[in-house]
Formats: C-alpha cells, sequence, structure tokens
C-alpha cells in the first residue's frame, strides 16, 4: 500500500494531468451507490446481466470517473472499498460419478463500468 504522501503526490499530478481533484467516499457512501448500481441492471433470458447505456447520468458517469481515478491512485481505497474475498462451493463429478462439494475462495472485485474513462496517475 502507499503511504499517504505518496497518495497525495498522485493526487497533485493527477490535478494537474486532468483538471481536476477526485475525492474520497466513506465505504458506506460507495455501498450505497453500488446499491443503486446493482438496482440499474436486468437480468436477460440468457441469465447475463445487463446494464442499459440509456440510465447513465451525467452525475452516475462522474461518479464512476471520480471512483476510478481515486482506486488507481490509492490501493487502500480500492481495497477497502472494492475488493472482497467472497467464498465458493464447487461441485466437481468424481470418476465414481458421485458429486463432491470442493469449498474454496474466490476472488472478485466489483466492476465498475469498465469502459469509462481509465486514467494513469
Amino acid at each position: 500500500m502507499f503511504s499517504e504522501a505518496k497518495v497525495l503526490e498522485k493526487l497533485s499530478r493527477f490535478k494537474e494531468r486532468y483538471g481536476w481533484l477526485p475525492i474520497e467516499h466513506s465505504i458506506e457512501e460507495v455501498d450505497k451507490v453500488n446499491r443503486y448500481f446493482e438496482s440499474l441492471y436486468s437480468t436477460g433470458s440468457d441469465g447475463d446481466t445487463y446494464f442499459d447505456d440509456a440510465k447513465w447520468t451525467p452525475r452516475l458517469v462522474q461518479w464512476v470517473q471520480n471512483e476510478r481515478a481515486y482506486c488507481s491512485i490509492s490501493c487502500e481505497y480500492f481495497l477497502t472499498r472494492y475488493y472482497f474475498i467472497a467464498p465458493t462451493i464447487e461441485f466437481l463429478d468424481s470418476p465414481s460419478g458421485a458429486v463432491n462439494a470442493h469449498s474454496s475462495m474466490s476472488f472478485r472485485s466489483w466492476k465498475i463500468a469498465g469502459s469509462l474513462l481509465r486514467f494513469s496517475a
């Protein structure tokens, strides 16, 4: 993880390069907006999840740009708000035909509209 001084240095470079400064949101704020985003998704007949691009508002775009920027600047910010360790259970077919449950840990990060602006700080 970066030191606070390193984060401040990267924030300064970011502002010089892009002309605006991303702000830090609390974990509670991020959770609230993530739940709102989840409410905008729909499930297709194939079972996949879809997001209708018409639902993007300027405010949502600004939120995503801010979060992507701050996550690229602060590893701690990303890890405490967007990275989760989720337990999973996989069912493996054995050669004898029995089904065995196999428990493992999988790592997932919540994707924030991957096609929006990419930043390097």
